[in-house]
Parts: structure tokens; C-alpha cells; sequence
């Protein structure tokens, strides 16, 4: 294990750039990809950054002909939020009747998200599922311990593997050849935008800022547990390594944020994602097509804020589920129309949410986390875990880890998730 890597996994949520939790090796860099022929290996860099040659609504509709004419039958994966809406909107309304969809959800807690999918679906007339991942407090200590073994070894020790947990009991004894997904979206939706400069040429001021007040937000394990090395020197290291990958792209800081986004975010999120061992689909996602990355990148950043160019793709698609509410109230075909005042109220509220994550040092709840964490911890597994094994990384320290192990401390989802993988990663050696 590599603690100076771990440490970046510490701190975002994912690792750095091309790193793994293993020290000397690499994953692939962002599009590239690897050829074994004859005793060799060689790599390919497949992806460019393109040029567009069309417009958004074109591009994407392009895009969404082309996968429903390979795979007629595709799922669609609805949720309450944005891009599935757009997705759907793209299928030709005669072409979503009867066509399955399925929303992820627990079915014991209610859920703005699975109400307005299932709406749209009733309206859509498409045969739509609740995918109910609530068996999980259904598991004893042994059934849900195996599950997060499991679960952090097929994502090969490189995400958290609470956060699995959900998308591997929807998808248990069921089969699909092909699904719709949302991912990369927010390539339109200016992901890193709010309270950025967005004209400005990158720096090192505005990439430390961007490191402390965003990319720990919602990932960051908490101090308590962690060693005195790792919040000293291995933090500050990590620090100055997500800076230099930062300040590698090129243009201006909007047009920087929309690239590490792409290279950074997406390869550590969709990349991972996709390519663990219990995926049993083909993921087919709109929003990775080449011309259509290109042409979303063309338009000014300041055209992206705050979902603007995403809500004005949807109304160019079909203007009646633009009319809407999004789960969360937000109406596409009146927030196209968002100025200066709207955005800044936006931005306040996003960064004080941003703020009481960090001062809490809680982090973000994903679907079903906190389910998990809760049964985790009345399933007194916290005493299972091998708290001198653990010490013995240097990661932690070795009262913040007794604390979790005697049940006195109820650690955050990135905080739990964290001393899991390094558990999984000290199993395996």
C-alpha cells in the first residue's frame, strides 16, 4: 500500500490523477488504451479533445439515435434529477411506450427522487421498477461484512465501498443487456463553477482555494482517526499534487475546471465505476459522445452556470418535460432564464452547504449510505474490525480507531468508508 496515495483517497474521495492504492502502479491515464500482443503492451491515446462541429441539441440527438438504433430494447435508468429528464426526452415519444426504466431506491424510505421518476414514467408510459436496495438491514454481521469485502475488491481498492453497497443489491438476480445512463452530465452543468472566477487565468491561489473549500467537501475522512503524519506532511503533499494536476490544463480557470472535471472526476467516478467485476450490462451514456463532449466545451462557461445550457438542451428536446419540477422543485424551463442574482443566491447556498460539511467534517450522504452505516453499527460490527492491523499503516491513529472499534465513536460515511478499504487492503495482503 502506498500511504502517500491513500492520503490523496483521504482527502477527495478518489485518487489523484493515475494513482491506485498500490505504490508503483498506475492506472491508465484518461483515454488511453492498452494493447497485449506478443509478450508486449502498448499504449494508445484514443481520446483528443475535440472540436465541434455541431450544436449541443444536435450532437446529443445524434448520439441518442445512434445507441437506441444499436440497442432498440436499452433501459433507461430515471431518476427525479436533471439528466435522466434529458435522456428521456431525447427517446422519440413513440419509441417510450412500454420501454423499461428503473429508478434505485430503498422502498421503506420515502423518496422525492423515486416519486417524480415514477410520475414520469406513469406519464412517459414506459414500464418502469423500483430497484429496491433495502434488504440491506435484512443482512446479519457475516452476510453484510462479506458484502463489503466484496464490494471494495471488485472496485479494485479504489472507491468507498459503503457507496456500493445500494447499486449491488438493485442489481442482484436480474439481467439487462444494455442501460441509459446519466453520467457526464454535468459536463454541462458547469460542475466546479459556483463562486469561481471564471475568465481568470488559472493559479495556484485559485486551485488551493478550489482544493479546501470543494474537492474536501463531501469526502474528506474525518481528522480524528487519522495519523499525525497523514494530517501533516502526507496531507500537505497531496495538497500540492491535486494543485499541479489543477494547473496542467489549459485556457482559462472555467475552461480548466471543465477539463479536470472530464479527466479527473470522470475517470475516477464513471471510469471505476464501470469497469469493476460485478457490472452484468452494457452502460451505453449519451452524454460521453464525442461530439457531444465537444460541443458542450465550446460554450463559454458562463453559459453553463448553474445548469443554464443543461436546462436550455432540455427544453430544446421536449419543452413539456422542461415545464416539470425536478426533484428538489427547480422548474428547467424557468431556470434557463437565471441572471447575476439568481446565480449568486445559488453560490451562497451551495458554499454554506459546503462549509457545514467541512466544519462538521461529516461529508455527503450517498443512497442508502446511511442505511448501511446505521446497520453497520447495530450490527456491532465496529467490533470486528482490526483496529492493530490498522494502526500498524501509519495512517490512523491508534485512539481515533479505538474509539470506532469500542462503538464510542459513530463515524461519517467517508471516515467509515475509509477504514473499510484500508481493512479490505490489509485482508488482501
Amino acid at each position: 500500500m502506498s500511504a502517500e496515495r491513500l492520503t490523496g483517497h483521504a482527502l477527495f474521495g478518489g485518487f489523484i490523477g493515475t494513482e491506485t492504492p498500490f505504490a508503483g502502479i498506475d492506472k491508465l491515464p484518461a483515454g488511453t488504451i492498452a494493447t497485449l500482443l506478443g509478450g508486449r503492451i502498448e499504449f494508445t491515446q484514443r481520446w483528443r479533445m475535440p472540436t465541434a462541429t455541431t450544436t449541443v441539441p444536435t450532437a446529443f440527438r445524434e448520439a441518442m439515435a445512434a445507441m437506441l438504433s444499436a440497442a432498440p430494447n436499452v433501459e433507461l435508468e430515471l431518476s427525479g434529477g436533471l439528466d435522466s429528464r434529458i435522456i428521456l426526452a431525447a427517446i422519440p415519444p413513440e419509441a417510450r411506450k412500454d420501454r423499461r426504466a428503473i429508478t434505485i431506491g430503498l422502498a421503506g424510505e420515502p423518496s422525492e427522487d423515486v416519486t417524480v421518476a415514477r410520475d414520469l414514467a406513469q406519464s412517459s408510459e414506459l414500464d418502469w421498477r423500483l430497484l429496491d436496495a433495502s434488504e440491506v438491514s435484512e443482512l446479519d454481521a457475516s452476510g453484510l461484512e462479506t458484502m463489503l469485502l466484496s464490494a471494495a475488491a471488485a472496485y479494485d481498492h479504489m472507491a468507498n465501498p459503503l457507496d456500493k453497497i445500494t447499486l449491488i443489491l438493485a442489481g442482484r438476480n436480474r439481467r439487462v443487456d444494455a442501460r441509459l445512463g446519466g453520467q457526464n452530465g454535468e459536463i454541462l452543468r458547469g460542475f466546479y463553477y459556483p463562486a469561481q472566477p471564471l475568465s481568470s487565468p488559472p493559479s495556484e491561489n485559485l486551485a488551493r482555494g478550489l482544493i479546501s473549500m470543494r474537492l474536501q467537501a463531501n469526502d474528506r475522512v474525518e481528522d480524528v482517526v487519522l495519523s499525525s503524519a497523514l494530517r501533516r506532511e502526507l496531507r500537505a503533499d497531496a495538497e500540492a499534487r491535486m494543485t499541479k494536476t489543477l494547473l496542467s490544463f489549459e485556457g482559462t480557470w472555467g475552461q480548466a475546471l471543465d477539463q479536470f472535471y472530464l479527466y479527473q472526476r470522470m475517470q475516477n467516478w464513471v471510469g471505476n465505476a464501470t469497469g469493476h467485476r460485478l457490472m452484468d450490462h452494457a452502460p451505453l451514456y449519451p452524454f460521453f459522445d464525442p461530439a457531444f463532449v465537444a460541443a458542450a466545451l465550446s460554450l463559454a462557461p458562463e453559459e453553463k452556470l448553474n445548469s443554464r445550457a443543461a436546462y436550455q438542451l432540455l427544453c430544446d428536446l421536449d419543452m413539456d418535460l422542461a415545464q416539470r419540477p425536478l426533484a428538489g422543485g427547480i422548474v428547467p424551463a424557468r431556470a434557463r432564464h437565471g441572471g447575476r442574482g439568481s446565480d449568486l443566491v445559488l453560490d451562497g447556498q451551495r458554499i454554506l452547504g459546503r462549509l457545514g460539511r467541512l466544519l462538521k467534517g461529516r461529508g455527503r450522504a450517498t443512497l442508502g449510505s446511511r442505511t448501511i452505516t446505521d446497520h453497520w453499527r447495530r450490527l456491532n460490527l465496529h467490533a470486528r474490525l482490526p483496529v492493530d492491523a490498522l494502526a500498524r499503516t501509519g495512517l490512523f491513529d491508534l485512539d481515533g480507531l479505538a474509539r470506532i472499534g469500542s462503538g464510542e465513536f459513530a463515524p461519517s460515511r467517508p471516515t467509515l468508508g475509509f477504514v473499510l478499504l484500508i481493512a479490505s487492503l490489509e485482508k488482501r495482503s
